[in-house]
């Protein structure tokens, strides 16, 4: 049962870092004016976004490995970090526009803190329970994992462009 769990729990953070890896590399200079609006970078460095893209990649291909749960751990450390300046950036009031998930630089909101802490909880569950010796998982296992991975991620990117657009809002016209 656990095992399902973690690779679930693997798949949905693969999917992730896999998307957030594509998109820093296919645009590195917009992470790396992401990087300087969170504090990390203090001038445009367009290999440093290239940089951290490619080392989410490489992330999201270790999450896929079977039998380890120290790729869980660089997960958690990641998240951890992320959320960290999330919330900085929340607290202070600086409102930085956040390409999250394809989204058009939509600012930070609690939305983006809570998703990320959700994300974060999920890598460090996997690391408790892969610690323990509970990470042996199947190559069925995996594929399911990372199906809902996939899923999950594109509900989130559905979610976002939903909020986004509003195409439900009913619009009403002040003309006659």
């Amino acid at each position: 049962m656990l095992t399902n769990a973690v690779a679930i729990v693997g798949g949905i953070l693969a999917a992730v870092f896999a998307w957030r890896g594509c998109s820093k590399v296919r645009k590195p200079a917009a992470a790396a004016i992401a990087m300087i609006e969170f504090g990390v970078l203090k001038g445009i460095y367009p290999m440093a976004g290239r940089l951290l893209g490619t080392a989410e990649l490489a992330l999201a291909l270790a999450l896929l490995a079977p039998g380890y749960w120290q790729p869980f751990a660089l997960a958690a450390g990641g998240l951890a970090v992320f959320t960290a300046l999330i919330a900085k950036s929340l607290a202070s009031g600086h409102r930085i526009a956040c390409a999250c998930f394809g989204s058009d630089g939509e600012p930070l909101s609690g939305r983006t803190l809570a998703r990320t802490g959700g994300l974060l909880a999920l890598a460090v569950a996997a690391v408790v329970v892969g610690s323990r010796g509970n990470n042996g998982l199947s190559t069925g296992q995996q594929a399911v994992g990372l199906c809902v991975g996939i899923l999950a991620v594109c509900a989130i990117a559905i979610a976002n462009e939903l909020h986004r657009t509003h195409p439900f809002e009913v619009r009403t016209s002040s003309h006659g």
